[in-house]
């Protein structure tokens, strides 16, 4: 049942704070969970301040959802304990989200490269699956609804919205998200309810975001895309590499290899990460990863012998856009555009070369959480128990999804756990439930009630 407002009753078993990825997903586990064991639903209320659910969940993947990876693996994920994500991976991964979609009517596939999306290609498509199973399985639903306090009862909770209306509910889920993209709600409100109950926070960064250069290369080129491989060097050190489509913006680089590697230049600026190091970040793109830096060398050099009476300015039509190609030129060679090719010396092709396999962009910042897919930081994650998504501070309270501090590479991770860290909230609150309704020695719990 979806509401505007409040439903009949503002007494649930779980409330789950955040209509999101995570909050739903939660729910829809609750309810497949009661499904397995054939006992009756816990009632459970889904808040969402937007006047819709999943709004964010509808700008994945470029409006196409990519819903996970086949690599998915603890080593994609990155936080101050980066391994707390390894257990809920180990027990709900890849195999198991699409299951779980196929499930409730949602057809997927693996591109080429391990992403998975809906068949369709249109987020709308996975929102629209999770939305119908969620009314078919009583989950109320209330809409334009934001909660502005958590006070802990005992047992269970009191929450207060903006209209200074309460909800009581036994167990209370955070999964409003981060501060990346507030436009969608996710605007670090769930920081603040954790907070208020005793929560520390890592410091919110922006992760799988543009980032910003010296502009003096990029705005001669910008608007041009190119299939590349970028790397970010740390004080002279490469750290990672990543290749495919590039894009030159007015204030520097974006494109997949770019938002890959915004993560590791964000910790890096924040003066706090483990991961800083000494030196300014570097971004070097090489335009001809499929050649050695010799045989760039030899192809400009034949190059010039088959064209000797072409301008310079022609030197490089045919491989690259036409506008790169002239900066990649001047920073080679003083030499006005209208000379000839012929005049090139051994030593300008050598630079050329230099240029086309090694261009280097000073890294001057990322842009901000307004930008950002993702939010880096978040609930410490060393406050809640790993194997629960339960807090270890406060009673019955869980958190899942981008709240805590863990954030995923580009590619279907970071939804991912969303989908995992949902699924063991989801499991261990219908353990504690049946724990009080059956007794620790019930067969539910001694057959684990069909749980995976």
């Amino acid at each position: 049942m979806i509401v505007g407002n409040y439903a009949k009753s503002p007494e649930y078993d779980v409330a789950i704070i955040g209509g999101g990825a995570s909050g739903m997903a939660c729910a829809l586990f609750l309810f497949e969970f009661s499904k397995i064991r054939s006992v009756p639903c816990p009632s459970i209320v889904l808040i969402e301040k937007n006047p819709r659910l999943g709004k964010k969940l509808l700008l994945t993947g470029n409006g196409r959802c990519n819903l996970t990876n086949r690599t998915v693996s603890a080593d994609r994920y990155h936080g101050d304990h980066a391994d707390y994500a390894r257990y809920a991976l180990s027990e709900f991964g890849s195999d198991e989200t699409l299951k779980f979609f196929e499930k409730i009517g949602l057809q997927t596939f693996y591109d080429e490269s391990g992403k998975a999306f809906p068949e369709s290609l249109h987020a709308s498509s996975v929102l629209d699956c999770m939305r119908f199973k969620l009314e078919e399985s009583g989950t109320e639903i209330m809409l334009s609804v934001e909660i502005e306090s958590i006070k802990q009862v005992n047992p269970g909770f009191i929450l207060h919205d903006s209209e200074g209306r309460t909800i009581t509910a036994r167990y209370v889920v955070v999964a409003c998200g981060g501060a990346a993209s507030p436009f969608t709600g996710s605007d670090g409100s769930g920081y603040r309810l954790l907070d208020s109950l005793g929560h520390t926070m890592v410091a919110p960064l922006p992760g799988i975001v543009q980032i910003k250069t010296d502009t003096d290369f990029v705005k001669s080129v910008s608007g041009i895309k190119i299939t590349a491989t970028a790397s970010l060097l740390i004080d002279g050190a490469i750290v990672r590499s990543e290749s495919g489509e590039i894009l030159f913006t007015d204030f520097g680089l974006s494109g997949p290899p770019i938002l890959q590697l915004s993560g590791l230049v964000s910790r890096a600026m924040s003066g706090f990460s483990r991961e800083k190091t000494a030196g300014t970040p570097e971004i070097r793109i090489d335009f001809m990863s499929e050649k050695t830096e010799s045989e760039v060398c030899k192809m400009l050099r034949d190059r010039r012998d088959a064209f000797p009476q072409r301008k310079l300015e022609q030197m490089l039509v045919g491989i690259f856009h036409n506008r790169l190609a002239i900066r990649l030129l001047k920073s080679a060679t003083e030499k006005p555009m209208s000379m000839m090719i012929s005049t090139l010396s051994d030593n300008e092709i050598a630079r050329l070369a230099s240029s086309i396999k090694r261009c280097s962009f000073r890294v001057t910042g990322v842009m901000p959480l307004t930008n950002a897919q993702i939010t880096i930081g978040g609930v410490r994650t060393d406050e809640f128990e790993a194997e629960t998504m339960r807090s270890l501070i406060c009673d019955d309270l869980y958190a899942c999804g981008e709240v805590l501090d863990i954030d995923g590479d580009c590619g279907g991770y970071n939804l991912q756990w969303a989908w995992s860290s949902a699924y063991i909230a989801a499991r261990s609150i219908t353990r504690m439930r049946d724990r009080e309704i059956y007794g620790s020695d019930s067969e539910a719990i001694e057959n684990d009630g069909g749980y995976q």
